[in-house]
This record gives C-alpha cells, sequence and structure tokens, in this order.
C-alpha cells in the first residue's frame, strides 16, 4: 500500500503543468470543432456538387439530345439538297430536251414555210413572170381594208396630207417610216391590215413642227414621255391626231420618230444600247404610266416628275454619244424613241435628199435609201406576212363605226396639195 502511495506521489505533476495540458486540451477541443465545421462544409459542398453534377448530367443530356438533333436535320437537308440537285439536272435535261424539240419544230415550221412560199408563188406568177414581179403583183391587187379598218387609215391619211402640207409651206423635212413604209413601197399605200402611221424626222424640225402645230386649234400635238415598266423604259412619243378625234376619245394619231446626227466613231451602235439600257434601268425608279394616264395635261404630277428626270438622262447620254443638232455624217434613231435593237444607224447620203413615193394616190417624202431602211429593219418584204390577222395597234372606239365615218367625211374636205 504505501509503494502504491509513493508511486502516485511520484506521478503527480505541477498545478502549472496541468494547467498548460488544460489549455492545449481546449486547444485540440477547437481544433477539433474547427474540423468538424470543416467536415460539416465539405460535406455540404460535395452533396451541392453532386446535385451540380447531375444537373450537369441533365444538360449535357440535353444538348447532345439537341445535336442529335441537328445532325438528323443536317442529313435530311443534305438529303434533300442531293434531291434538288437531281431533280434541278433532270430539269435541266428536260428543258434541253424542250429546247430541242422547240428548234426542230421551229426549223420544220421555217422548212415547210418555205416550201408552202416556194410553191405559191410557183403557182401565182404568170409564164415568163420572175418571182419578184409576181410577188410585186401579188401586194399591189390586195383589196383595201374594209370597215373599221379603212375609216381609221383614212383618218390617218388626211391627217398625213395636213403635216405634210404643214411641213412644205414650213421647209421641214419628214420621212414616212416603219409599216407605212413598207405599204408605200410595196401597197402603195396603207398595209391592208395596219392601222397607223409612222414618220420620222430629225429632232430640230420635229421640235419645229410641233412649235407650230400648237397653234393650229384643228390638231392636237402632243410630247409624251411613256413609262410601262416594261423593258422599253421610259420613252418619249411626238403624237399628232386631229382635235375632234381627241374630243371624242378616240386614240388615232400619227407617231413621229426622231432622228439625230452622230458622227463615224466605232462600235457607235453597242454605245447607243448602252446608254438605252441605263435609261431602262433609270426608269425603274421613275413613275409609271399607263395608256389612261399617259396625259400630261390631267396628270401633272407625273409628267413633272418624268421630265425632270428623264429629259436631263436624255442630254447626258447625248452628250456622251456626241449626238448634236448639227449636220453631220451619219443619222441615228433618237435614244429617247422607243427602244430597238435592231440597228437603224445611217449615212447622211441614206436619208438625203429625201425621195417622193406614191401613197394612197398622193405623193408623200420617203428617205433616199428607202430600200436600206426597210431590208436592215424588216428583211424581205415581200415574203408572205404572218400578221395578217394579228397586227393592230390601236383599240378600236366603242364610239363605233359612225362617229368614224362622220370624222372622215369631215376631214376629206380639207384639201391640200401633195403633188410632188
Amino acid at each position: 500500500m504505501s509503494k502504491v502511495k509513493d508511486y502516485l506521489k511520484k506521478r503527480e505533476y505541477p498545478s502549472d503543468d496541468i494547467n498548460d495540458i488544460k489549455v492545449r486540451v481546449l486547444d485540440i477541443q477547437d481544433r477539433v470543432y474547427d474540423l468538424i465545421g470543416a467536415m460539416n462544409t465539405l460535406t455540404v459542398w460535395m452533396e451541392q456538387t453532386m446535385n451540380d453534377s447531375r444537373d450537369a448530367k441533365i444538360r449535357i443530356r440535353e444538348m447532345q439530345d439537341i445535336v442529335h438533333d441537328l445532325q438528323v436535320r443536317v442529313l435530311d437537308t443534305q438529303n434533300q439538297s442531293h434531291n434538288l440537285i437531281s431533280k434541278t439536272e433532270d430539269i435541266k435535261v428536260r428543258t434541253k430536251d424542250t429546247q430541242d424539240r422547240i428548234y426542230d419544230s421551229l426549223w420544220q415550221q421555217k422548212t415547210s414555210t418555205h416550201q408552202r412560199d416556194t410553191m405559191f408563188w410557183h403557182l401565182f406568177k404568170k409564164e415568163g413572170e420572175s418571182e419578184l414581179d409576181a410577188k410585186k403583183r401579188f401586194f399591189l391587187e390586195m383589196p383595201k381594208a374594209q370597215g373599221t379598218t379603212r375609216l381609221i387609215q383614212e383618218l390617218m391619211i388626211s391627217l398625213l396630207k395636213k403635216v405634210d402640207h404643214v411641213c412644205k409651206q414650213n421647209n421641214l423635212n419628214y420621212w414616212i417610216d416603219f409599216g407605212a413604209l413598207i405599204g408605200a413601197v410595196r401597197h402603195k399605200g396603207c398595209i391592208p391590215w395596219d392601222d397607223d402611221i409612222d414618220l420620222g424626222m430629225m429632232r430640230e424640225d420635229a421640235l419645229k413642227l410641233e412649235e407650230i402645230l400648237r397653234k393650229d386649234e384643228s390638231v392636237k400635238v402632243r410630247h409624251v414621255i411613256v413609262n410601262r415598266g416594261d423593258g422599253n423604259g421610259a420613252h418619249c412619243v411626238m403624237q399628232v391626231r386631229w382635235n375632234d378625234l381627241d374630243q371624242e376619245g378616240l386614240l388615232n394619231n400619227l407617231d413621229i420618230f426622231k432622228y439625230d446626227y452622230c458622227d463615224e466613231r466605232e462600235n457607235m451602235w453597242d454605245a447607243y444600247q448602252e446608254e438605252r439600257l441605263q435609261l431602262v434601268e433609270l426608269s425603274k425608279a421613275l413613275p409609271t404610266t399607263i395608256p389612261r394616264n399617259e396625259n400630261e395635261e390631267e396628270y401633272p404630277e407625273i409628267y413633272e416628275e418624268l421630265h425632270a428626270v428623264f429629259d436631263q438622262a436624255v442630254k447626258e447620254a447625248d452628250a456622251r454619244l456626241g449626238i448634236t443638232f448639227e449636220k453631220n455624217k451619219r443619222i441615228i434613231f433618237a435614244i429617247d424613241n422607243c427602244r430597238i435593237l435592231k440597228q437603224r444607224l445611217y449615212q447622211y447620203e441614206d436619208v438625203f435628199p429625201l425621195e417622193t413615193l406614191e401613197f394612197e394616190g398622193s405623193m408623200f417624202s420617203v428617205p433616199r435609201n428607202y430600200t436600206k431602211f426597210l431590208e436592215d429593219f424588216y428583211g424581205d418584204i415581200y415574203r408572205l406576212p404572218e400578221d395578217m390577222l394579228s397586227h393592230t395597234h390601236l383599240v378600236h372606239s366603242e364610239k363605233g363605226d359612225e362617229m368614224l365615218e362622220y370624222l372622215v367625211n369631215k376631214h376629206k374636205d380639207d384639201s391640200y396639195d401633195t403633188s410632188e
């Protein structure tokens, strides 16, 4: 017993050591609590991470589904593209086949038409008569138009006599042009199925004629810009009609096409066509006109804008082309006329001095080389016509033939000297 007490006595610590131990124990306890807190925080973080991970997995799956859907769509689009390409190729093949068939048909038609014409002229011509003489006789022997068409032609003829008279009085040059020129050469008058008369004039003379006719109460003259939104683009038309036709709402008039002088630069017609195309493009931004509003007096706001832009554009185009009022070596179809593709560019000597031909029993002016005018634009004017039933320029008025006949008889009383 005493040994135990001695042992215990030996194991006793000083009071300072005990306090130090207590401090250490408390410090360890704090560290343990901190560790427990950290463990709790770690546990919460791990749980959150696991939740985020599950959410991320869900999102990843969603993205994978989207990507897969896109892949499917891309594949489908590729398949559709391949199908479209195949269909396009098929369409190209079919189009080429259709074109070949059309060309074959046209060639056969051309061949058959040629054969028909050859057979017709062979049967028509008289013994000892050349084919050309037979063709000339055929057209000269054609009967004149009847009914409404003839009444309109007679109105135009009386108006032509009026213009011819004014031009002679004022030393202005004009010539019969386009289809009317065919009529003068081939029929010595109007083509039986045609219903208008076209004239050509140098610009300076056309403007002088307009100034004179505006003072004449018997006629109506206008210099109107037409822009119908088609491939022609805006173009300027000088028209003359009897004033009482205008009052009655009848649309029959002479169309006067202007010509200009130009120099002998190379590729003039190509440059002309490029300028004309620029006018066509410009026209797309301009107000459009339609037959019912092609009247400067009734729609001044339309024509004020048209003239402001179009006239300036024409002036600039003329400057680039070297167009002038002064006499020059060549004559060209004015750029502000309606657009035409076949070349109308002539040497001065092709036009002047003017010749005269018979037209409906009177003599009227034609270009000196009128054969070139016709062949360059129409080719062979003695081939059998294909437009005998379809050619028309005018929508005939509902006022009927009675009004036309009255006006024809009225203007027949106007007498003008149309001798050469």
